[in-house]
């Protein structure tokens, strides 16, 4: 209980920093000084077309993924901080990595965007694979941050069924002549309607459920993406019985 409370009560630290500050670099200076990404992302929102020149300016002399002292990364200030157009453009820039785990805690951006109930930042997060089923150190989920608000916990469900539906639906190991792109669109295009009106059970019509029961079963995920147990219960639980995913 001690060390969720360490994580709950991580807290930005307030201090002055100016984008501008950094001006030189445009004029074509060298970085002063170590982990001025770190700082872009974390005063993103200042001027957000000069952190965008900066973030450039700096992807020449820094690691996008480089832990500072605190253990953060840039992506994981950004979150930290609420930062959401650092966050996309981070997404668009495709040089930063987001499945680092960060922190003392070891924590996925994940944890951090639930812990700040940023949904936007969350939806990114699901576009980019990151999962809501992946523990920290201590054996931690992100859905863990969530408890404390009854309104927090039913989104962070409904995330959690969605992101169960995309892994079956467009899990691309599964070797089934069946099942071509157009039908995964379909399928796709079927879950989302199928997850508002709460009938998981008829999402997976154009796959077989032995084929995807053995494979869950065998747990043939890319690990990268899940490691934790609770995913394959709950899979096997949609796949079955459209139950949506325990608490």
């Amino acid at each position: 209980m001690k060390k969720l409370q360490q994580i709950e009560n991580i807290k930005p630290i307030n201090n002055e920093f100016r984008l501008s500050d950094l001006n030189y670099l445009i004029q074509g200076g060298r970085p002063k000084e170590k982990y001025l990404l770190h700082q872009v992302f974390q005063h993103f929102h200042q001027d957000s077309e000069l952190a965008k020149k900066l973030t450039n300016l700096l992807l020449k002399f820094e690691n996008p993924n480089e832990y500072d002292k605190e253990k953060w990364t840039p992506l994981h200030q950004a979150v930290r901080y609420n930062q959401n157009k650092a966050v996309i453009y981070a997404q668009q820039i495709g040089q930063f990595n987001f499945h680092l785990l960060a922190g003392q805690q070891g924590l996925s951006l994940m944890h951090l965007a639930v812990l700040k109930s940023n949904y936007e930042i969350i939806e990114i997060l699901i576009e980019e694979k990151v999962s809501l089923f992946i523990e920290n150190v201590d054996g931690i989920l992100p859905r863990r941050f969530a408890l404390q608000s009854p309104v927090n916990l039913k989104m962070i469900k409904k995330y959690e069924n969605q992101q169960i539906m995309r892994f079956l639906i467009d899990f691309e190991d599964i070797e089934d002549d069946e099942s071509t792109y157009a039908n995964k669109i379909q399928n796709l295009n079927v879950s989302q309607q199928s997850i508002n009106k709460r009938e998981a059970n008829d999402v997976l019509i154009t796959r077989p459920k032995v084929s995807l029961t053995y494979h869950v079963q065998q747990k043939q995920f890319n690990p990268y993406y899940l490691r934790c147990e609770r995913f394959y219960e709950n899979a096997l639980s949609i796949i079955f019985e459209g139950n949506d995913v325990l608490i």
